[in-house]
């Protein structure tokens, strides 16, 4: 059974993200969806919350599991016994970025292998930081995630007395 861990913050998840879980799903056998838990940063949404949002987005998928890590990720593909890694590439720099990790990676644990999808047109603006800034100033964030984070975050603006 061929597995791969897909990590980041997902905070919150977007459209991009799913693009990435998906065409690693259409290689692999199983996708670990790996939300990392930095106690140094204070995120937009609890682990919890990514945690279920990712579950409900992937329920009708039994090759997506979810687990928080708070660590070197290729630690816990040793420890899962996991050999491939999956990143997004939207741009150069992210190019550039997941290239010294990947080597900085491969020198911990060479056993493990990165996969890099290049992301579709539509996605190459996406990412958690551009989503939570449209949020925070009520603008038409709905283009860039899927309908059940809009959902969340409708309800969270509603507690929170925003809207």
């Amino acid at each position: 059974m061929k597995k791969a861990i897909y990590s980041g913050s997902f905070d919150p998840i977007h459209n991009g993200h799913i693009e990435v879980i998906n065409r690693g799903l259409s290689l692999f056998d199983e996708v670990v969806v790996v939300i990392g838990d930095n106690s140094s940063k204070k995120g937009f949404l609890t682990i919890d919350e990514k945690k279920d949002l990712i579950n409900k987005i992937f329920e009708s998928q039994p090759k997506v599991k979810i687990v928080s890590f708070d660590g070197l990720i290729v630690d816990l593909c040793h420890e899962m016994e996991i050999g491939f890694m999956i990143r997004g590439l939207r741009s150069t720099v992210d190019f550039q970025t997941e290239y010294v990790m990947t080597e900085a990676n491969k020198g911990i644990n060479p056993d493990v292998e990165t996969v890099f999808f290049i992301s579709s047109s539509a996605f190459q603006i996406c990412s958690s930081s551009l989503v939570r800034e449209i949020y925070k100033f009520r603008a038409d964030y709905k283009p860039y995630v899927p309908e059940d984070v809009v959902k969340f975050l409708d309800k969270k603006q509603l507690q929170e007395g925003i809207l």
